[in-house]
């Protein structure tokens, strides 16, 4: 009788045993899920937030990034876009009744996209400021690396020489039918 007995106290502990491990691995699938529901929204709530930051600074982000496209010239050649840009200079000159005009390419620095351009010339001390002024505002992708004025003894004219760091970015127009 005491055989049975024990029997069925070890079968009882037994059962026990089984129902708390069942009950602990529920507890833990039950945390597992929650973990994913959780992160889950997270995710969602940080997509919203990014959609939300994106929505109320739309037009800073877009004014942005077309700053920075116009700090390079896309061009399709090297070539061409210093050409572009010699014309461009000899129009400022024009612009500004400037005199023994000269652009020419310098040697680069190493500089990738970068190429340094010597513009210089003869004109009034005013038209050199307004010239650096429309270079500033008209031709970003051409800033000023160095200057150095000349002012010519009895004369109101003044030679500068302009050294600017011409930034282009080489583009594919595709092909073309």
């Amino acid at each position: 009788m005491k055989k049975s007995a024990i029997d069925r106290t070890a079968w009882m502990w037994a059962f026990i045993g089984f129902l708390w491990a069942l009950v602990l691995a529920v507890h833990l699938w039950n945390l597992k899920i929650i973990d994913r529901i959780r992160e889950a929204r997270e995710r969602s709530e940080l997509v919203r937030m990014d959609e939300q930051f994106l929505q109320s600074h739309r037009q800073e982000i877009e004014r942005r990034l077309a700053e920075r496209a116009a700090l390079r010239h896309e061009t399709e050649a090297l070539s061409l876009g210093l050409l572009k840009v010699e014309n461009e200079l000899r129009g400022l000159a024009d612009r500004y009744g400037f005199t023994a005009v000269e652009v020419s390419r310098e040697p680069s620095r190493g500089m990738e996209d970068t190429v340094p351009i010597l513009f210089a010339f003869q004109g009034s001390l005013r038209g050199v400021m307004d010239c650096l002024e429309s270079l500033r505002k008209e031709y970003p992708y051409l800033p000023v690396a160095r200057m150095a004025l000349k002012v010519e003894p009895g004369e109101k004219r003044v030679r500068c020489q302009v050294l600017l760091n011409y930034r282009y970015r080489v583009v594919s127009t595709g092909s073309q039918t």
